[in-house]
């Protein structure tokens, strides 16, 4: 049975915040995804907590991420989803 991680983040609004946490939790929970993946196990998504897109300031919670202000987060969820297709293929 396939397991989805979901709503996962790091909130702005935690003191000592900063991108390259964020960017590492997120690393941390995708690599298990895909070593899962990887072996047949039941690991087989996330959604992390919340994409939105710019100019949407009354959305923001804290644990928005903007792509286009998040260049290292975007490259990250990108290889994600790259390396998950070629599991698929």
């Amino acid at each position: 049975m396939p397991v989805v991680f979901t709503e996962f983040g790091v909130s702005s609004k935690d003191s000592g915040y900063n991108s390259t946490y964020r960017d590492t939790v997120i690393s941390t929970v995708y690599s298990s995804i895909l070593n899962s993946a990887k072996k047949g196990g039941s690991g087989a998504g996330s959604l992390f907590w919340q994409m939105i897109p710019e100019d949407t300031d009354v959305l923001e919670d804290g644990y928005a991420i903007v792509f286009s202000k998040s260049p290292s987060t975007s490259r990250i969820v990108s290889l994600q989803s790259y390396r998950l297709g070629l599991l698929n293929s």
